[in-house]
C-alpha cells in the first residue's frame, strides 16, 4: 500500500514519489532526511540573531568592528610607507655618495 505521506503523479513514470508537507524521505546514500514544504517564518526570523540586544549595543559593535579594521589598515600602510620611504633614503644616500666620489675624481 502507499505511503500517505507520498504523493505519486503517475504509478507508470518510474515509479517516483514527492514530498507532501513535513515527511521523511530517503536521501541517496540512505540516510533519512526531513522535508519541510512550509517553513515558518518566525522561527527564521529568531535564528538569523537575538533581538536581546539592543540597537545601541549593535551599533557600539559594528563601531568597534569598522574602527579595528581601520586601525589594522592603517597599521599595514604606515608599515609598507615606512619601508618605501627607507627604500627611498638609502638609494638617494647612495646616489649621493656616487656623485661625490666623482667629484672628487673617483671615477667609476
Amino acid at each position: 500500500m502507499a505511503n500517505p505521506d507520498l504523493c505519486s503523479s503517475d504509478s507508470s513514470s518510474r515509479d517516483a514519489a514527492l514530498p507532501v508537507g513535513n515527511s521523511q524521505v530517503q536521501r541517496a546514500d540512505g540516510a533519512p532526511s526531513k522535508v519541510v514544504s512550509d517553513p515558518d517564518p518566525s522561527a527564521q526570523a529568531t535564528t538569523n540573531e537575538p533581538d536581546d540586544r539592543s540597537g545601541l549595543d549593535r551599533a557600539e559593535a559594528a563601531v568597534d568592528s569598522l574602527a579595528a579594521r581601520l586601525s589594522s589598515l592603517a597599521s599595514r600602510w604606515g608599515r609598507q610607507f615606512l619601508r618605501l620611504a627607507s627604500r627611498a633614503r638609502e638609494s638617494i644616500q647612495d646616489f649621493w655618495a656616487e656623485v661625490q666620489d666623482f667629484r672628487r675624481g673617483k671615477k667609476p
